[in-house]
């Protein structure tokens, strides 16, 4: 099965650990479909930004920051949330999956809410 193209096409589209080995592919296939894709992820260790495709948004931070989770996933019709730990050390996988899903969807209610477009639902993936 392949994604629709149509649907895709010029939709913005927040990847919140977007960085990782799952986020990177699904950035570079969200970007191939014609999404408008920022991504949400640590930044490298060396510095700079990471490897994107050209004209992917990208906004460096840590998922536990709920601000900046709100800021990267403003105005996002689809959100994926794809956020896990990184190396054998530091925060668990438990704390950054509860700390994603609930900054995502709080920010995703918050835009929601404050929508007057006429937009009757949104999609949260």
């Amino acid at each position: 099965m392949q994604p629709e193209r149509s649907y895709w096409t010029d939709r913005t589209v927040g990847v919140v650990g977007g960085t990782g080995f799952l986020g990177r592919h699904l950035v570079q296939q969200l970007h191939a479909l014609g999404a408008n894709v920022r991504v949400l992820g640590l930044p490298p260790r060396q510095g700079g930004t990471p490897a994107l495709p050209q004209g992917v948004a990208f906004v460096p931070g840590d998922v536990r920051e709920r601000a900046l989770v709100a800021r990267a996933v403003a105005d996002c019709s689809a959100i994926f949330n794809v956020a896990g730990p990184v190396g054998a050390s530091g925060p668990s996988i438990e704390e950054i999956h509860d700390a994603a899903i609930r900054h995502v969807v709080d920010a995703a209610w918050l835009h929601h809410g404050l929508r007057r477009d006429g937009v009757s639902r949104h999609e949260y993936h």
